[in-house]
């Protein structure tokens, strides 16, 4: 990621985390059952965490922020019920929700668009990747290390 496209993003995300957060919250309820389960006030919690994590890692042009956060969440949800297809399938959903801000934040600017939206494509395609590790290393673990 270029550091001003990746220090531009993460002002973004975190400019407009509340709405990110929201719009997350309504499409993973109505895509991922056990969000449905949750209380308003801790799935937006979830949502802006998450959102923090992924601007602290564009900020950083590394993927270690999310790494972290990642690790230490994921697991957990999982073993709570989670489906884990549904939360690897959210990351999709945050890039979606951000591709739509770009496009919006950006729109006088096409190619800054496409050059940003592509260095997120890349930083959400590793985080599908840690929490697929996550989930196969869980399914793969023994029951009674579980």
């Amino acid at each position: 990621m270029s550091k001003a496209g990746g220090l531009w993003l993460s002002d973004l995300i975190l400019t407009h985390l509340d709405s990110l957060a929201t719009e997350a919250v309504a499409i993973a309820q109505a895509q991922v059952p056990w969000y449905q389960t949750l209380p308003m006030s801790v799935a937006l919690e979830i949502f802006v965490n998450t959102y923090r994590a992924l601007a602290e890692t564009c900020a950083a042009d590394d993927v270690e922020p999310m790494r972290t956060y990642v690790s230490q969440v994921i697991e957990d949800r999982i073993r709570g019920g989670a489906p884990a297809e549904g939360l690897i399938a959210l990351a999709t959903l945050l890039e979606g929700t951000i591709h739509r801000l770009i496009n919006r934040e950006s729109s006088a600017d096409p190619l800054w668009a496409a050059q940003v939206s592509r260095q997120l494509m890349g930083q959400t395609k590793s985080i599908r990747m840690l929490m697929s590790g996550i989930n196969l290393r869980l399914a793969t673990q023994p029951r009674d290390r579980l």
